[in-house]
């Protein structure tokens, strides 16, 4: 079933922040790990992805990430309502056969981190048991595509892609 207006919500949502997005990430997952057992050292617990473990990836990279761009300046009462990135995540793949995956439309990237944010995006999704080795970051050069493009699966059986609690909207000055 189509639901075209609830994709034209969110886009109408999403053009609010497109003036403040840097950076096109794609991040692709795990289906599943296997875990191994400290004591025997023997492999054997697998476990899948499911929306709590994905959950609990999304915050761990954003913590990793955010910690990475800002430091401690993220912990200090006076810098952490603006020290952190801009992060919009879209959880794509869920209801169909791709592999899923996760959009986001970064910014608030610090100036002097921009250089290197490709290696920094890469070192805290390492820090994530269900991250898959692929990944891809673009500079975004035209944010309402970049939208667009990322909420394609709204309202075409997953309703639920833009994923507004673990996004992150610092205040922007």
């Amino acid at each position: 079933m189509s639901n075209k207006p609830l994709q034209h919500a969110y886009r109408q949502l999403l053009a609010r922040y497109e003036n403040h997005f840097e950076f096109a990430v794609t991040l692709t997952l795990k289906q599943s790990i296997t875990i191994q057992n400290e004591h025997t050292g023997s492999m054997g617990t697998i476990i899948r992805l499911t929306d709590s473990t994905l959950n609990s990836t999304i915050v761990r990279f954003t913590t990793f990430l955010t910690r990475y761009l800002y430091g401690n300046a993220a912990k200090r009462k006076a810098t952490q309502d603006t020290a952190k990135p801009l992060l919009i995540i879209v959880r794509e793949g869920v209801n169909n056969d791709k592999r899923e995956h996760l959009h986001i439309a970064l910014g608030n990237v610090p100036d002097h981190k921009k250089a290197d944010i490709e290696q920094l995006i890469k070192e805290a999704w390492s820090q994530c048991d269900f991250a898959h080795q692929q990944i891809n970051v673009q500079p975004i050069h035209d944010a309402t595509g970049w939208t667009h493009y990322i909420t394609k699966e709204i309202g075409h059986g997953n309703n639920d892609a833009l994923d507004l609690v673990a996004s992150t909207i610092p205040q922007i000055h």
